[in-house]
């Protein structure tokens, strides 16, 4: 059998294409025109909307030009973005004819064999596929194309277009015309004409003020509107209000601080239109406004500063023509210049001043000076005098910004003379027992109002007994101002300072004697010479032997203290290996703390008589002394410290952590107790072994100076023979 796919005229074909087509698109522009109207109505409404709301806001609240200028933009804004988001976007869209044909589906909610779609998609593209031998047959597509036509002919597609939104966008059009035409009109009649003030305000941008029947008056506001008042003080908010139609109502305040609660009050009347508010002080701007009648104002409350200085003296005296800097807080009664200072006061203000001035009860006779202005910041001010009295006063400053006034600022500087040089000296590393031999460290400080030219230490033996005599020696100079050329002093310092290690076998002292150091000052400036000296350091010269038994009692205690601890670093041991729980261990840390600061007072006792011993060279020789200090230093002081601040920490810290230790971690505890109780053993050991070398190395010293005194005695002896035979004539001819 043979098909033949004899394709229908194409003319029928074309013209069902283009009738649907037709149709479709005609339902298209009514899509599009009512999109349009849709979105036209929602920008149109919202512009007219957020100005209608716009009268009402500026009619209560007077809107400043900055945020009218910022209203226009928004409503600008929202009014566009209604008109881009429901028209404009929409109709950007191509809508072709089975693009439109699923939105009828769309709106008529069809299913099935009822889709508009499909069939248009059938009368529209199927028809491409004639003359494709592999596709369907020509008399099918024909066939399909013919149906799906005829079945669509019946079809009214503009029905499914919603006729009621039409309607209720042409509602909505009346309605954003006729609302704010009627607000306009109850505004312009029944508020005094508040239309044309807004569209002045709001079309010109004028700055008109509504006309209103109360009226309210806010005292104290500057130019920019605002009510300055001092920071962390109460303050009084004042309003005259009056109204047209007489008797004022209730006045209401409302304060709002930056960044707190709002807070609603009245005001208290005081007399016929004077209202008054306490503000409680506050640091943070406040929004206050008030209320009465169909008047409001708003205003802000601005907490400045309150004036306030510090103070700088400058002083120059003649003498030496320096200028000097003193800090002065105004608080210092004990301040006091020398005479003949030239005064500069200058007080710094915190905030620009329009002026300074004394306080009222300060009398022309008592003021030092006159107040002038320095510099242009507005703030410096300077007062310049010559200091011949005690002078006290009080300036008060006033702020250009409110003009608030200052506290008083209180200056009181008194009048002193030039007092004679204050010394001190100190002597370190040694007590008020030293051996002939020993070495004194020394330091000397001296103060002085106004210029040291020297500092000396002066010594003074005494000898008691049959051979009473007193010795004094030169001077050692820690200090000297220098001179030029014609001999005249520079700048002198109002401190010096010196150290001296003084050996006092130079002095040629011996046991019994004693010896008396003092510090000298001298100034000689402006008043003449002055002298100052310190207490007197007294110290009595011992033998060898005598101090060398006072210091060994003091190591023997020591000694016996560090064994002490020892000893309860071993019952601190057995304590953690009898304890039940972590809690008993954890228990004894408190003990072994205070052992830890035992063990550092013995290094700190144990050093200081050692230093004192090296000073006194009471290990033999002067390198004797020292290589027995770096012995001590290595044997027993750096092992002692190692411990405190090594194995004595840590087992401090594992203590203080072991409340919930199980019975390993205890023993390790135990353990490490064991290793602090070793450690202490083998320093105390070491202490022993440093003291015994001690007393030997203080035996052979001993000895050798009996023997040196021996044949000194034996020399002496001879020499007094021999002069006695010279005498007697034995050697004569």
């Amino acid at each position: 059998m043979t098909t033949l796919n004899t394709p229908p005229p194409a003319g029928d074909m074309d013209s069902m294409q283009r009738k649907l087509a037709d149709r479709l698109l005609r339902l298209g522009g009514r899509i599009r025109r009512q999109i349009a109207l849709d979105g036209f109505t929602r920008g149109f409404a919202v512009l007219v909307g957020l100005l209608a709301l716009s009268l009402v806001l500026d009619w209560w609240l007077e809107l400043s030009r900055p945020v009218r200028v910022i209203y226009w933009l928004v409503t600008l804004a929202a009014a566009a973005h209604f008109l881009y988001h429901y028209a404009l976007k929409p109709l950007a869209n191509k809508f072709g004819p089975i693009e439109l044909a699923q939105a009828v589906d769309h709106a008529s909610g069809a299913k099935g064999d009822r889709q508009v779609a499909p069939r248009v998609a059938t009368v529209l593209q199927l028809p491409a596929m004639l003359g494709d031998d592999t596709a369907t047959s020509s008399n099918m597509i024909s066939s399909a194309v013919s149906r799906s036509y005829h079945s669509l002919e019946q079809d009214n597609f503009e029905r499914h277009v919603n006729g009621r939104h039409m309607m209720a966008c042409g509602l909505g059009l009346v309605a954003a015309v006729a609302v704010p035409a009627g607000l306009a009109l109850l505004m312009q009649f029944g508020a005094n004409g508040a239309f044309g003030t807004w569209a002045s305000r709001w079309l010109l941008l004028a700055d008109a003020d509504y006309q209103r029947n109360t009226q309210i008056v806010v005292a104290g506001l500057d130019e920019d509107g605002r009510l300055v008042v001092p920071k962390n003080e109460s303050a009084t908010i004042r309003a005259s209000v009056t109204n047209k139609n007489g008797e004022v109502q209730e006045v209401e305040i409302v304060t709002r601080p930056e960044g707190g609660r709002t807070r609603t009050g009245v005001m208290d009347r005081f007399d016929a239109g004077d209202y008054r508010f306490e503000l409680v002080g506050t640091q943070v701007p406040v929004r206050a406004t008030i209320r009465s009648g169909d008047n409001s104002v708003s205003f802000p409350v601005v907490p400045v500063d309150r004036p306030s200085g510090t103070v700088k003296l400058y002083h120059t005296h003649p003498a030496d023509c320096v200028r000097r800097e003193l800090k002065f807080d105004g608080t210092d009664s004990g301040l006091s210049l020398l005479d003949l200072n030239d005064v500069e006061l200058v007080i710094t203000a915190n905030v620009p001043i329009a002026e300074a001035r004394y306080t009222e009860n300060i009398q022309p006779e008592d003021r030092p000076g006159r107040i002038e202005r320095l510099g242009d910041d507005g703030r410096t001010f300077v007062i310049r005098w010559q200091h011949t009295r005690r002078e006290r006063f009080r300036v008060e400053l006033v702020s250009a910004e409110a003009g608030l006034v200052s506290h008083p600022i209180a200056v009181s500087v008194g009048l002193k003379t030039d007092r004679a040089p204050r010394v001190r000296l100190q002597s370190t590393g040694v007590g008020g027992r030293i051996t002939p031999n020993a070495q004194v460290p020394l330091s000397a400080e001296a103060r002085d109002d106004f210029g040291l030219t020297s500092l000396d230490i002066r010594i003074v033996r005494d000898r008691p007994g049959e051979a009473a005599d007193d010795d004094r020696y030169d001077p050692v100079g820690l200090f000297a101002a220098r001179r030029d050329d014609q001999g005249n002093l520079g700048d002198l310092p109002l401190t010096a300072n010196g150290r001296h290690a003084l050996e006092i076998e130079e002095y040629g002292v011996r046991p019994t004697d004693v010896v008396r150091i003092i510090g000298v000052a001298i100034d000689d400036r402006y008043t003449g010479v002055q002298r100052g000296e310190s207490t007197t350091l007294t110290f009595r010269v011992v033998t060898h032997e005598e101090l060398a038994r006072e210091i060994k009692a003091r190591q023997e205690q020591a000694r016996n203290e560090f064994r002490q601890a020892m000893e309860a670093c071993r019952d601190i041991k057995q304590a953690i290996i009898d304890a039940e729980d972590g809690g008993d261990a954890a228990a004894q840390a408190r003990r072994f703390r205070a052992l830890q600061r035992e063990v550092w007072k013995v290094h700190r006792a144990i050093e200081a008589t050692a230093e004192e011993m090296r000073l006194n060279r009471l290990a033999g020789t002067r390198e004797d002394g020292s290589r027995a200090y770096e012995l001590i230093q290595q044997d027993v002081l750096s092992p002692m410290a190692d411990l405190h601040r090594g194995l004595m920490d840590d087992q401090r810290q594992a203590l203080e952590q072991a409340g919930g230790a199980d019975a390993d971690q205890r023993a390790a505890l135990a353990d490490q107790q064991q290793a602090v109780v070793d450690k202490m053993n083998s320093i105390l050991r070491a202490m022993d072994q440093w003291a015994n070398m001690i007393d030997l190395i203080n035996q052979i010293t001993e000895v050798i100076e009996t023997q040196r005194g021996l044949l000194k005695k034996l020399d002496e002896l001879f020499n007094s023979q021999l002069d006695d035979a010279l005498d007697d004539g034995a050697f004569d001819d």
